[in-house]
């Protein structure tokens, strides 16, 4: 019954995300994904249920199918925050362990389905040899692409500062989420010998898989098609500071990194461009008409800090502005925050912290005494 569920639901949502239109490659590989565990469960219900032997050509296909959960998971991490799951000429070589898997099965998949049935239900009996490759092929893939996929998301949320002013949308909460449930699938998986209890758990899976990946939000900002305008092209430098290294390549000198930065302090200042929640990198880019790059470098070179910092410090102090005036008396903490671009009480309350050393409360109690 409970493995109906989880098919039922697996399927009703693979079938709704390959309705959606406008589909990114990101929501490919989750719709490719969601129909392949859509397969997996299928094919587990008819060895549970017996009705395999009916089709003795499909007994033991699902051996080598949970090889491949943790490569999707991975390909999907790569793809929604730095859009490479598929750059590199070597990405076929992710899908080699399945492939091995159903080669070696081939001994097995040979055999007259009388034989296959005996073994199917002696647990393996003559091929155990087997059974302890896949075992061993399946700990090092859950392990070792789980561990990846959380690394690539680690990294993403660190360098993703340097581009966007708010993260509370944009920290891919939910895709650690995923990698922390299918890892849970795989403890399960490894360390008992009930596959009910693997698919209740792959079923709650599947239920989260559907309900985060309708609600992820655009996470990709570390590229942007803005060039700068002919009369504004750089010359590249030849030598670059030794505390410049990551930018040895972007050909912006220190004072030309100086001189960008006056521009934008003069368009935040000018523009309040922090007071809008989403603002990011590429949106000034648009405005100035400089390489995204350039200005990741300027602002971390002038400030000593990422985009997200720089921005939110506006921000703090806009507020600390409006404390000041008697008007801003009648609205809430949390309203003027809002108005000075932050997007969520948490978010606030965290960086305002950070800067002034105080809670929003304790900071106006204390200025009020």
């Amino acid at each position: 019954m409970l493995t109906i569920i989880g098919l039922s639901i697996s399927v009703f949502i693979f079938v709704i995300l390959l309705l959606k239109k406008n589909k990114e490659l990101s929501d490919k590989i989750l719709t490719t994904w969601l129909g392949y565990i859509s397969l997996h469960i299928f094919l587990y219900y008819l060895h549970s249920s017996g009705l395999v032997f009916q089709y003795p050509v499909l007994i033991g296909v699902i051996l080598p199918l949970p090889a491949l959960h943790s490569v999707w998971l991975y390909l999907y991490a790569r793809e929604l925050t730095y859009k490479n799951a598929f750059s590199s000429k070597s990405w076929p070589l992710h899908f080699l362990p399945i492939v091995l898997l159903f080669l070696l099965l081939i001994p097995f998949l040979t055999l007259p389905a009388a034989e296959k049935e005996a073994v199917f239900i002696q647990d393996g009996l003559g091929f155990e040899w087997y059974i302890l490759i896949q075992l061993t092929v399946f700990a090092g893939i859950g392990i070792g692409y789980n561990l990846a996929a959380y690394l690539v998301v680690r990294k993403y949320k660190k360098e993703v500062l340097n581009y966007i002013s708010n993260s509370d949308e944009q920290m891919l909460r939910w895709l650690e989420w995923l990698i922390l449930g299918l890892s849970i699938i795989w403890v399960v998986m490894l360390l008992t010998d009930g596959d009910e209890w693997i698919f209740i758990c792959v079923s709650v899976f599947v239920c989260m898989m559907g309900i985060y990946g309708f609600r992820q939000v655009p996470v990709y900002f570390m590229q942007t098609d803005i060039q700068p305008l002919p009369d504004k092209t750089v010359e590249i430098q030849a030598s670059v500071a030794p505390n410049q290294d990551k930018y040895q390549k972007s050909g912006l000198r220190s004072d030309q990194a100086k001189q960008l930065f006056q521009r934008i302090e003069e368009r935040m200042k000018a523009d309040e461009l922090y007071k809008k929640n989403d603002l990011t990198l590429a949106e000034i880019a648009q405005i100035l008409q400089e390489p995204i790059n350039h200005l990741s470098q300027a602002i971390n070179s002038q400030t000593g800090s990422t985009f997200y910092n720089y921005i939110n410090q506006y921000r703090i102090q806009a507020f600390l502005n409006l404390l000041d005036d008697p008007k801003s008396k009648q609205f809430t903490n949390l309203a003027l925050a809002m108005e000075c671009g932050f997007n969520s009480k948490s978010t606030f309350n965290k960086y305002f912290k950070k800067h002034t050393g105080k809670t929003p409360t304790e900071y106006i109690k204390q200025k009020n005494t």
